[in-house]
């Protein structure tokens, strides 16, 4: 061994020898009378291959060509005798000792279970594309809705029987094992008893087969079979009679009511077609039915919340059979969320969280925290939120925790709620570690003060003994922590007492309060100026509370009215009385003719005893209109004797002057309105009106606009408002764009906060989303003809940005109603390309921040919009961005339902199959998507579709399509069966469901599709490279049979493969080659033919250098660093360890 590498660790020629180059890799497998003149191993025409059986290349049957098997009279189909409607699956033929031992078996009973074939057809030669009838298929084919249907979670149909015993009403699921989320049922006999024939009771119960379904007889037979011709020939009339028939000669049978709801869906009876199906969905235990149910009904024209609560019916139906169905509850949840049912959705968020998987979910906990919040119960979301910090806790801090700032500034806040600062501060300070990546300096926990999160080590951290200077970054420690959470701490020391005063006090000079710059921090954080402000106040230490105070005098979103009277309580505290008597002359001036404002005044009077300055601000309000006001301010003060409504002739006694309350702090919380944000512009809703008012509404003509606009003028103003700050945003958007690019953080953090404020304002946008059915066309905000002004936001929304327009003419907004029969194109005068842009920038932009729920939230919303969805090209441009998010938060589910949609909209195009190998491929984690039942039935269908396609009329009669497959792929009589022109075999696709089949391990059935592919393209490389795999990847599995013959038939696909990569002369596909051939000698453990190999890999590198160069790449792909890693790993497991030094020196070091 060390003479070889003192050879081949030479220095190579200068020059690969054109002999080297035709050097044949399985020289060493060939017997040396091999390649004689009288012998050519492959003739020049795939058509001339010989094979040496009779039967084909594998099994036994009629030879396959092109992969379709005739319907001869001596093929036989086994266990065909019984072609009932209802069949059983796979799984139930079985005793739970049978499970199936190889990948194959159990991927070709998969395919059985898919294509809803009678099982026991065991008959390799079949091809799986035509054993049976794909039941999971509606009668639209492949329709658009039935791809649709595909981004559902598809499950494996389910074992129906009737239960045994004292269980009722409770179906049993295949044999082998349990149904979810049902138990086992017990039996009560007594050991030792007999229990006449058979087994004693008590002793284990043997093991049966779940009873057939009853044959509903030859009757209902007929009639169903009347009304599937009728169906089929486009008689829906005699279709609907005979199956409404059916359903009454037997109406346990969910297949007449299946064909019932189909009949009246294409006579465009949709609501009842939904009726019909819900009650034939009670006699199947299908999830996936109630979810299709489901969706139907949403989709439904009329009341929506009838829709809704039918929806919720449905799904609620779904849990029933399923409760572990996570889609079906969050659906669930979704709605009553919707229907404002906290007490169910805090349950339905605690059912959730006991779910396997998601017990630990922060983002429903959070849900959950908040709901709790609202409902004044707290205490019930602190334990799982615990938990759930503790699990996320015990594991490394990565880009893809659910555990960040966001999550622990909400438990935080509910433990803030609660009072109880002693446990929060533990948590916080464990949990801000855990973030910054120092969760092992444990020792910190010990020190009763905040000195770890001082900003400098020195003076108070070098105090502490187990710290190391310089160990981490200062970003770890004080200054990575946010201000929110700083702030979060300090205000628990401030109420924990004085003796913590001084901690409190350090953390809140972080907000840096004199600082009158224009990059101050109280122009991005006045929200926490406010809290500490009102803090410091309750707390009695007023002076500082003005410093922060005073800061927020700069800021013009303030309210100032109340600004003022804050500082004018701190000053009179302080025993300021000039200053006191100035603040509240500005608050005075602050309020001018805002009357609650001037209230607001008053009632400061009223707590601080001066009654009599108390009575002139009232007064004054009163006689100006306000007497409301002051009545809901509680002041006391004399009201008029009658309201200016009233025509009785009583008057009405002065209420006695009580006595002023005890002074008190008055803090700015109290006393302001909330802060001026876009939410803060949102009408509340109305009161509920008396069922009387709404009945005599109705004998009433619709009130025009005018007189919406002229009762609703302050929520115009309030739209006219968020359409200017939409603008600001939009141009502050614009202007950071290209800093976004280059990665600048502080750009990319102000650009996600004014996209996410401007996404939100869109979704809010009924006109956007009519129904929550994007299949409604956007016609204008206003809305259509008779829609009765359902979409007043909408409609605000657009008047408030035409009033804003530079030039708009004053007066009564309505005017510009009158808008032309061209729908808008664009959204407070910003175009929706644009809008689709920041949609899609900013649902990357969360992606990368770890953010998968905000993420998969802002993409949904953009797909759901009619404005997008009637685009294709922005369409497109969505699910691009979908797959791109998908990538970076490596969630391969997306991945696929992306690239799914993508091929539907461009069904049998090379590229869109390509794109779905090339995705999967750059997905680095486990995949269960790619090679899922999902998947595989959604490529089957296609295949069987273009199957369909190619055979003419007379040739579809003879192979097993069903009534159902025929009527779908002919659109009910509608076309050939050939709408989109398909006049070959579409090879790319025949290969992607053999990669499909191939990762799952079902290599046998993979080459069934690989070898349909190679009887078009006999001469592809990579197709032939893909037969040798799997034939080797088969050979290597523990149950194979001739595994010899495997090796071999391997070997002359890769052989072939290679003499085709290899002929072009190009030097880096002779190096793929000759790396691709040391790969499979070394699998197979040949190192004495893998080391030769992998060394004309490493000889070729100058070559690929240099052709490269000569074409101007700059990254290309060199395999020569693959190979010397390879060789390292042979030398070393060889023990020549000085050759794998000398390798790694030369070859694998940067």
């Amino acid at each position: 061994m060390d003479e070889y590498n003192q050879d081949f660790y030479a220095a190579p020629p200068e020059h690969y020898a054109p002999q080297d180059l035709q050097h044949n890799p399985f020289a060493a497998m060939l017997p040396p009378d091999y390649g004689g003149p009288d012998m050519d191993a492959y003739p020049p025409h795939a058509s001339e291959a010989q094979y040496t059986s009779e039967h084909g290349y594998y099994g036994q049957g009629p030879i396959v060509h092109e992969g379709f098997i005739p319907a001869m009279e001596d093929v036989q189909y086994q266990g065909n005798e019984q072609n009932n409607s209802s069949y059983s699956t796979p799984w139930t033929t079985h005793q739970e000792d049978d499970i199936l031992d190889t990948d194959d078996d159990m991927m070709m009973n998969e395919e059985l279970v898919l294509n809803g074939e009678i099982p026991g057809l065991h008959d390799p030669t079949l091809d799986p594309d035509f054993s049976g009838s794909d039941e999971s298929v509606n009668p639209g084919g492949v329709s658009d809705e039935d791809l649709d249907s595909d981004f559902d979670i598809d499950e494996a149909p389910r074992g129906r029987g009737r239960g045994r015993g004292r269980g009722r009403g409770r179906g049993r699921a295949a044999r082998g094992s349990r149904g979810r989320g049902r138990g086992r049922g017990r039996g009560r006999g007594r050991p030792g008893i007999d229990d006449g024939e058979g087994r004693p009771r008590g002793a284990p119960r043997a093991r049966r087969r779940p009873r057939e379904a009853k044959d509903p007889g030859p009757e209902f037979k007929d009639t169903l079979t009347k009304a599937t011709q009728a169906w089929l020939k486009e008689d829906l009339e005699t279709a609907m009679k005979h199956a409404g028939d059916a359903i009454k000669i037997n109406p346990e049978v969910f297949a007449s009511y299946n064909l019932l709801s189909e009949i009246l869906y294409a006579k465009e009876q949709y609501e009842e077609s939904v009726h019909v199906l819900s009650m034939g969905a009670v006699l199947q235990r299908d999830v996936n039915l109630w979810h299709r149910i489901a969706t139907r009904v949403l989709d439904l024209e009329g009341d929506e919340r009838a829709r809704l609560e039918w929806a919720h019916r449905c799904y609620s139906q779904a849990i029933r059979i399923d409760p572990n169905d996570w889609e079906a509850r969050c659906q669930r949840l979704d709605f009553q969320l919707r229907f404002d049912h906290k007490g169910q959705a805090k349950s339905e968020l605690e059912m959730m969280l006991k779910i396997e998987g998601h017990e630990y979910d922060l983002d429903r906990i959070q849900q959950l925290a908040e709901l709790c919040a609202v409902t004044q119960e707290p205490d019930r979301a602190v334990e799982p939120f615990e938990k759930a910090i503790e699990y996320h806790m015990r594991f490394q801090k990565d880009d893809y925790s659910q555990l960040d700032w966001q999550i622990l500034n909400s438990y935080l806040e509910l433990m803030q709620s609660l009072k109880r600062y002693d446990s929060a501060i533990p948590r916080l300070r464990s949990g801000a570690r855990w973030i910054l990546g120092r969760q092992s300096e444990s020792f910190w926990d010990d020190q009763l003060d905040d000195r770890e999160w001082d900003l400098e080590d020195h003076p108070r951290r070098t105090q502490v003994q187990d710290f190391v200077p310089g160990k981490h970054e200062k970003s770890a420690y004080g200054a990575g922590l946010p201000l929110e959470i700083r702030v979060k701490l300090g205000m628990f020391r401030l109420h924990l007492g004085p003796a913590h005063l001084g901690e409190a006090i350090a953390h809140f000079e972080q907000l840096e309060p004199e600082d009158e710059s224009e990059m101050a921090a109280v122009f991005d954080f006045d929200d926490l100026f406010r809290e500490v402000a009102d803090a410091l106040t309750m707390s009695g230490n007023h002076a500082q509370a003005l410093r922060y105070y005073n800061a927020l005098r700069r800021v013009p979103d303030v309210p100032q009215t109340a600004l003022y009277i804050s500082i004018a309580a701190c000053h009179w505290a302080l025993k300021n009385d000039i200053e006191a008597e100035r603040s509240i002359n500005a608050a005075l001036d602050a309020a001018g003719s805002d009357l609650s404002g001037r209230v607001q005044v008053a009632r400061f009077f009223q707590e601080w005893g001066m009654m009599q300055r108390c009575n002139e601000v009232a007064q004054d309000v009163i006689a100006k209109g306000g007497v409301d006001l002051v009545r809901k301010a509680k002041l006391n003060v004399q009201l008029p004797t009658q309201r200016p409504t009233q025509a009785k002739d009583y008057v009405k006694k002065p209420a006695p002057v009580k006595a002023p309350r005890p002074l008190r702090p008055t803090v700015l919380r109290e006393l302001a309105p909330k802060p001026t944000t876009l939410q803060s512009f949102e009408p509340k809703k109305p009161p509920a009106r008396p069922k009387e008012a709404k009945e005599a509404k109705e004998h009433k003509s619709r009130r025009r606009l005018r007189g919406l606009l002229d009762s609703e003028k302050e929520k115009l103003e309030g739209a006219q408002q968020r359409d200017r700050a939409i603008r600001e945003m939009y141009q502050e958007l614009k202007n950071i764009e290209d800093l976004v690019d280059e990665g600048d953080e502080e750009s990319t953090e102000t650009y996600m906060e004014f996209a996410g404020q401007m996404v939100d304002e869109f979704r809010r946008m009924e006109a956007f989303y009519p129904r929550r059915d994007k299949h409604v066309k956007f016609v204008g905000y206003i809305g259509r003809k008779g829609s009765h002004f359902r979409m007043k936001e909408s409609a605000l929304a657009y008047l408030a940005t035409v009033s804003n327009r530079e030039g708009a003419p004053e007066g009564d907004p309505s005017t510009h109603l009158n808008v032309g029969e061209q729908a808008p194109e664009d959204f407070h005068d910003i175009p929706f390309d644009e809008w689709l842009d920041i949609f899609c920038r900013y649902a990357l932009l969360v992606a990368k921040y770890g953010k998968n729920n905000r993420c998969w939230t802002v993409i949904q919303a953009a797909a759901n919009a009619n404005i997008f969805h009637h685009s294709s090209q922005r369409e497109h441009h969505i699910y691009v961005c979908w797959l791109a998010c998908a990538l970076i938060l490596r969630d391969e589910e997306h991945l696929c339902n992306a690239c799914r949609y993508l091929i539907k909209q461009h069904p049998y195009a090379n590229d869109a199959y390509r794109l779905f190998g090339l995705i999967n491929r750059l997905y680095s984690g486990h995949r269960s998507w790619y090679n899922g039942g999902p998947s595989q039935k959604f490529v089957l269908r296609l295949i069987k579709a273009m199957d369909f396609a190619l055979l003419d009329k007379d040739a579809r009669l003879m192979y097993k399509f069903g009534d159902q497959e025929r009527s779908g792929y002919t659109r009910g009589g509608q076309n050939d069966g050939n709408p989109e022109g398909i006049t070959d075999v579409n090879v790319a696709l025949l290969s992607m469901y053999g990669h499909v089949l191939a990762s799952g391990g079902a290599y046998l059935n993979a080459l069934n599709y690989f070898f349909r592919a190679y009887s078009v393209e006999p001469n592809d490389a990579v197709l032939n490279f893909s037969i040798a795999i799997a034939y080797m990847q088969h050979a290597m599995k523990r149950q194979s049979e001739n595994r010899q013959y495997q090796i071999q038939q391997g070997l002359a696909f890769l052989h072939r493969y290679y003499e085709l990569r290899s002929k072009s002369g190009v030097a880096l596909q002779l190096q793929e080659a000759e790396f691709n051939v040391a790969r499979i000698w070394h699998m197979l453990g040949l190192y004495h033919l893998a080391l030769p190999a992998y060394e004309r890999v490493l000889a070729l590198e100058r070559r690929v250098s240099a052709e490269n160069a000569k074409g101007g790449l700059i990254a290309v792909e060199d395999f020569s660093k693959d190979a010397a890693f390879a060789i390292q790993m042979i030398l070393a497991l060889t023990e020549d360890f000085q050759g794998a030094r000398s390798l790694t020196e030369e070859w694998l070091v940067i």
